[in-house]
């Protein structure tokens, strides 16, 4: 039945993004359950666009709030770059990216995902997917992933001009 199948995925995500912070703090802190939700993305095959939007709400509101224990953990994922551009097709998966480039306030952090993500090559990574032979969405989301990444790069050079290291992400994209 859809109602119901899709009713629960809808009140937890309610639930886990409502930003009371025991919640959020006891999501953020707890590696069974930061696995439990991470296993979404390891699932083969195309994402449920609805389910998606719901797991990128709640990784995006933990992103926020618990940003180091989140970073941390997706940081030991060696596959994190690897499910997100198989699932890029995905709008909400894309947005994930993106709210992962956006929403990580603190500059040395977000200078360290910056570098993390380039290291991981996503600029290249992304730029092979801008390729007839791929899937309408996967090169769609892939194109505005990299226009998006060209955005906030400039726009964080304009907020920090006497940034001691470069944007990584950047500069991989002017080579």
């Amino acid at each position: 039945d859809d109602r119901l199948r899709y009713k629960y995925p809808s009140v937890s995500c309610e639930i886990l993004t409502s930003d009371v912070s025991p919640i959020t703090d006891a999501l953020g802190e707890d590696e069974g359950l930061l696995r439990r939700l991470y296993g979404f993305l390891q699932g083969h095959g195309v994402l449920n666009p609805l389910l998606a939007s719901f797991f990128s709400k709640v990784m995006g509101i933990l992103i926020n709030r618990k940003t180091d224990q989140i970073v941390g953990f997706l940081r030991k994922k060696d596959d994190f770059v690897s499910l997100l551009l198989r699932h890029i097709g995905t709008s909400a998966i894309m947005d994930l990216l993106l709210r992962l480039l956006t929403c990580v306030e603190q500059p040395g952090l977000r200078q360290d995902v910056f570098n993390w993500l380039n290291e991981e090559k996503i600029v290249q990574r992304l730029i092979e997917m801008i390729h007839p032979s791929k899937d309408d969405n996967q090169h769609s989301n892939a194109s505005q992933s990299l226009c998006d990444i060209i955005r906030l790069s400039r726009e964080q050079m304009m907020q920090i001009q006497d940034s001691p290291e470069p944007d990584q992400l950047l500069a991989t994209l002017e080579k």
